[in-house]
């Protein structure tokens, strides 16, 4: 049987799984087409998940440690796409790290700005996230 490759044993599990697997559906946040909903875990945002998530983020943005992750995450991402890249799929790389920064900002920024209007007598949109 010339020429017939030898079956391969398929690799056993690692023990770890990479980290796009391991995604929590609990905490994926999606903005409605027209940005009148903000869902969280397929769940509808509430008035009140909403003003704990603005307190939170009222917190977060005075922690250095947010700064610190968004300074870091953009000068290694400058660093990859810039100063140290060699090939075109570095570049790419890099951008894709500040297409992360930006998606992360704009959570912030649509849960900052969202307000239902019921609760706030308002009757636009507000908060509308792009990614």
């Amino acid at each position: 049987m010339q020429g017939k490759k030898p079956t391969k044993k398929p690799k056993k599990p690692t023990t770890k799984s990479p980290e796009w697997t391991d995604l929590d559906w609990r905490d994926i946040l999606l903005v409605s087409k027209d940005g009148l909903t903000i869902s969280i875990g397929g769940e509808k945002l509430t008035q009140q998940d909403l003003t704990n998530l603005q307190s939170e983020i009222k917190s977060l943005k005075q922690f250095r440690i947010w700064r610190i992750l968004q300074e870091t995450l953009r000068h290694k991402a400058v660093e990859k796409s810039i100063t140290q890249s060699e090939n075109w799929e570095q570049v790419l790389s890099g951008k894709m790290m500040l297409h992360s920064l930006g998606v992360m900002k704009s959570i912030v920024h649509v849960l900052e700005q969202k307000s239902y209007p019921h609760a706030a007598g308002q009757t636009t949109p507000h908060g509308t996230m792009h990614t």
